[in-house]
């Protein structure tokens, strides 16, 4: 596999295919509608910014703490949530830890 990173350690393909399982994800999570809608916004943010040619890190920073924010939320339970947050926090180095 070959990974293709910016200078701030961000691979825009690996970035892609997180926004991707994110917005998969949402229904299975068990969030309240309007968490939902948030993510899933968020989910398309980070997509489109990834692919965008020239990504912004501090977008994609922001934009992957609000996921993260919701993914360690009391309620998110279960591995899929604890998963989706370590894997964010791998694709988007210098998020909090999950």
């Amino acid at each position: 596999m070959n990974a293709t990173t910016n200078k701030d350690g961000i691979d825009p393909a690996a970035v892609v295919m997180l926004a991707r399982a994110l917005r998969q994800a949402a229904p299975i999570l068990q969030l309240p509608e309007d968490d939902v809608i948030e993510f899933t916004q968020l989910a398309t943010r980070i997509e489109a910014e990834a692919a965008s040619g020239s990504p912004d890190p501090g977008r994609l920073q922001r934009w992957g703490s609000s996921i993260m924010g919701i993914l360690n939320s009391p309620v998110v339970s279960g591995a899929l949530g604890s998963v989706l947050a370590a894997y964010t926090g791998i694709v988007l180095p210098g998020l909090p830890p999950a």
